[in-house]
């Protein structure tokens, strides 16, 4: 459902001594009541405890953002509404704040974006072992914490989704190398040293949480 701003915008309206209140300029005041932009000079400035109010589609008042009384930032109220939506430019992603440990080390980081994905290999029949480079869709600012897991078996033809399997991946573990701020390598072996197929598939699952400056 598209979101968008009313048609009425402010028309400023001087007063002089001996002025006489004529009709333009009794309607022109009356519509900035209304206007979107009327606060676009000054901002918007709502107390603690006050916030911003949208009517929902039963003509329910709901509170989209606003500050509580222990000056928390609060969005939206708790268990009043459907599903929040987070919406971020075509192709660009909603930049958030993660706490992350370096070895012992806590730091907070900015601009921290998530990615997820699957995909994947074919075994060889040579080995216990096989492996596929990953590319992210963007470059991260450095490299990125990565969790790679074993997502399943398909023999003969390629998944077409994650959950297409024809087999559980329990006896498979998954590794990765080669981390980098744009791909990784996904390795996935079988825990009892195996031959792996060459006509079967092997799907990883992951996940990349890091930096995007």
């Amino acid at each position: 459902m598209a979101i968008s701003l009313g048609s009425t915008t402010y028309t400023a309206v001087t007063w002089t001594t001996g002025d006489i209140a004529t009709e333009i300029k009794m309607d022109n005041m009356v519509a900035n009541d209304q206007a979107y932009d009327s606060h676009a000079a000054q901002g918007l400035l709502l107390n603690n405890e006050k916030g911003l109010f949208g009517i929902d589609s039963g003509a329910a008042n709901r509170v989209l953002i606003g500050i509580n009384a222990s000056d928390v930032i609060e969005i939206g109220k708790n268990n009043e509404a459907d599903h929040t939506v987070i919406n971020a430019g075509t192709s660009k992603l909603v930049k958030i704040k993660v706490l992350t440990q370096n070895d012992t080390t806590n730091a907070y980081k900015e601009n921290s974006v998530v990615l997820t994905g699957w995909g994947h290999s074919i075994g060889n029949g040579g080995n216990s072992r096989t492996n596929k480079t990953v590319t992210f869709g963007i470059t991260f600012s450095e490299i990125p914490i990565i969790i790679n897991s074993a997502g399943g078996i398909k023999d003969a033809s390629d998944p077409t989704s994650p959950g297409d399997t024809s087999a559980s991946g329990r006896s498979m573990s998954a590794t990765t190398d080669d981390d980098a701020v744009d791909s990784f390598i996904s390795y996935l072996q079988h825990i009892d040293d195996t031959t792996l197929p060459a006509t079967t598939r092997y799907i990883y699952k992951w996940i990349a949480i890091g930096q995007l400056n």
